[in-house]
C-alpha cells in the first residue's frame, strides 16, 4: 500500500467502510494479452481463408476467447445480410447483362427437340 493510500484510508478522509487503491496498469500484461488476440485472430483468418470455418464460427470463436465483445455480433450479422444482398443483386445483373448479349447475337442452338435454344454462358 502506497503513502497516498494509506493517508486516504487511515486518516478520516474516507469512511471506515470505504477503502481508495490506486489502480496499477501493467503494460507488460497488457502488450502479452495484444499478443495472444492477434495471434488468435490470424488463426481464424487462416482458418477462414482455408474454407475450415465460416466467418460466423470464427466471430463465435473469438467470442469464445474474449476477442470480441458479444454485443458487435447482431450488427456484424447485418452487414453479412447486407454483403449477401449485394452480391446477389451483382450476380444477377451479370447475367442480365449476359442474357442479352446472347440475345443481341442471335447465337442459338437446337435442342433435343429441334427449337432453338440459346448458348448458356459462364458467370
Amino acid at each position: 500500500m502506497s503513502m497516498m493510500e494509506q493517508i486516504i484510508n487511515f486518516r478520516g478522509i474516507l469512511p471506515r467502510l470505504v477503502s481508495f487503491m490506486f489502480g496499477v496498469q501493467d503494460t507488460l500484461e497488457d502488450t502479452s494479452t495484444a499478443e495472444l488476440r492477434k495471434i488468435r485472430a490470424q488463426e481464424r483468418d487462416i482458418r477462414i481463408k482455408n474454407n475450415e470455418l465460416s466467418p460466423q464460427v470464427a466471430r463465435q470463436i473469438a467470442v469464445d476467447a474474449g476477442d470480441l465483445d458479444p454485443r458487435y455480433l447482431p450488427e456484424l450479422a447485418a452487414d453479412d445480410e447486407k454483403r449477401a444482398a449485394q452480391a446477389a443483386a451483382i450476380a444477377g445483373a451479370i447475367a442480365n447483362a449476359n442474357a442479352n448479349a446472347n440475345a443481341n447475337t442471335g447465337d442459338t442452338t437446337p435442342d433435343e427437340q429441334g427449337t432453338s435454344v440459346k448458348p448458356a454462358v459462364a458467370v
